[in-house]
């Protein structure tokens, strides 16, 4: 298999260069690695420059992280895309994770688990979902979405390139979660594998090269909840969803709605608040359910509410559907397909 990896930056002169040298570190080298400035301000050219014919540059005027990925998907020739983010770093056998891993070509996706660290915290992602997978080989879900809906991170996710060619790329349009859109749509194509083997450690830095989308999500939570609910809303539309699958986006939709009712009453804004907790209730697989959890938010109030839209279970891996054990396509005890 072919990798081309795909690395977007902005601004981020003092990390991007440990990002590529952990790229440059693979002990299953890249086929190229591409690396898109997106009309940075700061050295981050010079920072590039000092790469010399190692990586590919590609410098445009700046048009968010999504226009970015876009132009390394057009420049990639690989089989398959890796994304890394500009302050994030792998560990040394990412690439060989996914080597390992990926040996059948009906499956258009390998995830594997992260590290997230930041100023006093440092824990697993896929845990942190609720999630578990074998260490040392993948396991292949047929039907990935209500798995995807928990929350993955793209510093874990490779994908076959011309899956998500015909997927349309990444939405330009989305201020927020581009990812979560993207990947939703990779979801409904077919199967992927995943591994709970660590390959990224995906670092939260202060500011000025922190994550500005993150501060600005944590500062308009009535914008950000906004566009979750809608991105659940136009996936609710899909074709051809499972019952599982359709179980999964209707409950997400209902927190998404009930966090966006908090958010207009922290912003003081009551009356705009009434219009997702009633939508909530529709929303929920269970309309008894979406009743008593849009009452518990009406008569408790702000903080209450906080509390419970806060206590998440995460989607269960029974509401994902494996591959049979009498398919042809059945886990192998060191890969995700058949070789």
């Amino acid at each position: 298999m072919s990798i081309s990896v795909v690395i977007p930056t902005y601004n981020r002169a003092a990390a991007v260069g440990e990002a590529i040298e952990s790229v440059l570190r693979q002990t299953h080298p890249a086929d190229e690695i591409i690396v898109v400035d997106d009309g940075s301000t700061d050295r981050t050219d010079e920072v590039l420059a000092g790469f010399g014919d190692r990586i590919r540059i590609v410098a445009q005027p700046n048009g968010g992280v999504s226009a970015a990925r876009n132009a390394g998907i057009r420049l990639a020739t690989a089989d398959w895309l890796a994304f890394l983010d500009s302050d994030d770093v792998w560990l040394p056998h990412r690439l060989a994770t996914l080597a390992r891993d990926v040996t059948e070509p009906n499956v258009g996706v390998h995830v594997a688990d992260i590290v997230l660290e930041g100023p006093g915290y440092e824990e697993r992602l896929l845990p942190l979902r609720n999630l578990a997978f074998p260490q040392h080989r993948a396991e292949r879900i047929e039907r990935p979405l209500p798995l995807v809906l928990s929350g993955l991170s793209l510093d874990s996710i490779a994908c076959r390139r011309d899956w998500l060619i015909d997927a349309g790329g990444f939405d330009t349009s989305l201020r927020m979660f581009e990812d979560l859109d993207v990947l939703t749509r990779l979801a409904l194509r077919g199967p992927w594998c995943f591994t709970s083997e660590v390959v990224c450690r995906a670092r939260r830095l202060a500011e000025p090269h922190g994550m500005a989308l993150t501060t600005e999500a944590a500062r308009n939570q009535v914008r950000t909840k906004a566009g979750l609910a809608r991105l659940f809303t136009a996936l609710a539309a899909a074709p051809d969803l499972s019952p599982s699958e359709r179980r999964a986006i209707r409950s997400a939709l209902n927190g998404a709605l009930l966090a966006l009712a908090h958010a207009h009453r922290q912003a003081g804004e009551p009356v705009k608040a009434s219009g997702p907790l009633f939508r909530s209730i529709g929303a929920h697989p269970s309309r008894l359910v979406g009743v008593a959890k849009a009452t518990a938010a009406l008569l408790l109030g702000p903080d209450r509410l906080a509390a419970l839209v806060g206590r998440r279970k995460g989607f269960r891996r029974e509401d994902a559907e494996p591959a049979p054990v009498n398919s042809v396509s059945v886990v192998s005890p060191r890969s995700c397909g058949s070789r």
